[in-house]
């Protein structure tokens, strides 16, 4: 059935996904250009802001399931979402590239610091090879699925999302996944 939601329509997919209680929200995505950015809402990207489930953009050049998925990991739950999320996307065959940017170093008793974040938690207890071995043990990867783990430096000096669209654009992935704490 058709269904029409009067409202701003991010506000109206996730009040509708809520309702429903979607495990996931797909909405096309489109080029922006500078221009667009300024005039138009970005439905897609308000929508994973308010969501309360995970939302896939897909782009018109997407003919299948993803065959590359990055997913930008700090080990904490919400990572561990995402990573579960993009895996249940990934073709049979595809690859799954777990990716950690190494934050600047803080004090133990930086104000900044939230003793809450069980993400930062696992790194500093297990160590980040540790961490990602948990995290793949913890995933139950399917035996066509090939894993890669990588750790980047660049977090010190570049923010997390311009370092992971990097890897992404040089991986050719064809989705990218994080978490949210929200």
């Amino acid at each position: 059935p058709v269904h029409v939601a009067v409202g701003a329509p991010a506000t109206a997919i996730a009040r509708t996904a809520a309702e429903i209680g979607a495990a996931l929200v797909v909405t096309g995505l489109r080029r922006h250009g500078v221009l667009d950015r300024v005039l138009h809402d970005e439905t897609t990207l308000h929508a994973m802001r308010v969501a309360p489930c995970p939302v896939l953009g897909v782009a018109p050049s997407l003919g299948g399931l993803p065959r590359t998925a990055l997913v930008g990991m700090d080990f904490g739950a919400p990572a561990r979402r995402a990573a579960r999320a993009a895996l249940d996307v990934l073709a049979d065959d595809g690859t799954l590239v777990l990716a950690y940017v190494e934050p600047p170093p803080r004090p133990a008793d930086d104000p900044g610091r939230d003793p809450a974040d069980d993400g930062e938690g696992v790194v500093y207890a297990l160590g980040v090879p540790a961490a990602f071995d948990r995290l793949v043990t913890d995933l139950v990867v399917p035996a066509g699925v090939t894993v890669r783990r990588v750790r980047l430096a660049d977090g010190a000096s570049r923010r997390n999302a311009e370092v992971l669209r990097d890897l992404a654009d040089a991986d050719r992935a064809d989705l990218v996944a994080v978490g949210s704490r929200r």
